[in-house]
């Protein structure tokens, strides 16, 4: 049964107008290059190894760690998520499995694809998780904070080392690594610098908690999170479950994501076409820009995760008073890009009415918003009514049944306020439209919402909020 949510405010109708069509002035996109790992040294792996043992029996000693069967039963939730001040849908994407096959030269991840890698000697032994988009950016911003996966004990962590490498090397990575209950271990690695967490050796971290933020340390060519997980018997294991998976019979996860985990991560405007660094550069120049004036040139682009062949996107601008100014569609003819963006430059008429316009992209079912301003009236004004733009905590939180926020604009103007899962996938979309300003009172019914972590996101021209939502039974 879907949750059922509810947003305590009056819809305001609007005219319908024809869909125009709109010309292109410039349009790009494609591929986005895969940040990509080289295996460690196997003197390090062995040194790595070494000092997990040194400090499990040490913390077995003093009663810390109890003695565990080799078994892995101990249910994940997802590594990551977004800091409070990311606004984007998503953040991530994935570009390694963990390698199924041990001839080198062969490839096999868990669903018999090959979206992995191995080279002479080693067999990619964990999952990578890129962020996207703007990386470098993300990093720069702790925009995404490795956690958790499952409650456990610290047997082992590092910081200090580089943490910007964009080419291959034999550096050290800045990494945790935490002992479930049943003995198994999980690696999180290429941390940022001076973000691991303060926990030492022997405290133990709850699921969900802080470990440190996405980065690039150790052999890594962008920032991403490696995590890599061995049972009690320090067999490796593989999160997830396929009919390619020769390592363990059964997920990890507690809600194992699909394969091709398809969405949109950002729709946003800029000044520029997107465009991305090449090593030796790790910095982002990200161009964006949500504040116009009548006759401007705007570059409209669209960041996807796991977009596959013919997936239809329809790209609709709307004026402050709903109606529609220009529609364009878009599909890729590519099988599959792991990560990939498009992008269109359109200009504003010279008339162009003020105040808050509305991108919405429909994309497999889902709707995605981004809103930018033309002509607004001050820079001082424009940071008031931002200022006032809000979105309060839930209460209570956590919550068993109902719960309430309350969302504050300084004026009236088009809002959508949507509930998103951990993965950045939205689980329903609570109002979409013009809501007069003042404050309005958000209802959450989630009583058929499974127990887990959600993010309730509120998008207008003055701003993005969001506030994270417990559901706990």
């Amino acid at each position: 049964m879907k949750p059922f949510f509810v947003l305590l405010v009056a819809l305001i109708p609007v005219a319908f107008v024809p869909v125009v069509l709109a010309q292109s002035v410039e349009s790009g996109g494609g591929a986005f290059p895969l940040p990509e790992e080289a295996p460690m040294s196997a003197e390090q792996r062995a040194e790595i190894v070494a000092q997990i043992e040194q400090n499990r029996r040490a913390l077995r000693a003093a009663g810390v760690l109890s003695s565990a069967s080799p078994r892995t039963d101990i249910a994940q939730a997802w590594p990551l998520r977004a800091a409070p001040s990311l606004g984007d849908y998503g953040y991530h994407g994935v570009s390694n499995f963990v390698d199924q096959v041990p001839a080198f030269g062969s490839l096999g991840d868990y669903f018999c694809g090959a979206r992995t890698y191995d080279v002479p000697g080693y067999n990619h032994a964990g999952t990578d998780y890129f962020t996207w988009p703007y990386g470098w950016h993300k990093m720069d911003t702790d925009a995404v904070e490795v956690v958790a996966a499952a409650s456990g004990v610290i047997v082992l962590k590092s910081d200090g080392n580089f943490d910007r490498n964009c080419e291959f090397g034999q550096g050290q990575w800045n990494a945790v690594y935490v002992e479930h209950e049943d003995g198994s271990v999980a690696w999180y690695g290429h941390l940022k610098n001076g973000s691991v967490t303060a926990k030492g050796v022997g405290e133990s971290v709850a699921a969900g908690e802080y470990l440190g933020v996405v980065g690039s340390s150790g052999n890594s060519t962008g920032p991403h999170l490696h995590l890599e997980v061995y049972d009690a018997d320090g067999a490796l294991v593989d999160p997830y479950e396929g009919a390619c998976n020769t390592l363990n019979a059964t997920t990890l996860w507690a809600e194992q994501p699909s394969y091709f985990d398809s969405a949109i991560n950002a729709v946003m405007t800029h000044s520029a076409a997107p465009g991305f660094p090449t090593c030796p550069n790790s910095q982002d120049v990200v161009n964006a820009q949500d504040a116009f004036d009548p006759g401007d040139l705007m570059y409209v682009a669209g960041y996807y995760r796991d977009q596959l062949q013919g997936q239809l996107s329809t790209y609709t601008v709307r004026r402050p008073d709903g109606t529609v100014w220009q529609t364009w569609t878009n599909a890729s003819s590519a099988a599959h890009y792991a990560a990939s963006y498009w992008y269109w430059t359109r200009t504003l008429p010279a008339d162009a009415t003020s105040g808050t316009w509305t991108i919405d992209v429909e994309f497999e079912g889902e709707t995605y918003t981004h809103t930018f301003t033309v002509g607004m009236v001050t820079a001082e004004e424009g940071a008031a009514a931002a200022a006032a733009f809000g979105l309060s905590e839930a209460y209570p939180n956590p919550l068993r049944d109902t719960g309430r926020l309350t969302l504050t604009l300084a004026t009236p103007q088009r809002v959508r306020v949507a509930v998103y899962d951990v993965l950045g996938r939205e689980v329903v979309e609570l109002a979409e439209g013009i809501r007069p300003a003042g404050e309005h009172e958000v209802v959450v019914d989630a009583r058929a919402l499974p127990s887990g972590l959600y993010v309730v996101r509120a998008a207008s021209g003055d701003g993005v909020a969001t506030r994270s939502l417990v559901v706990q039974r």
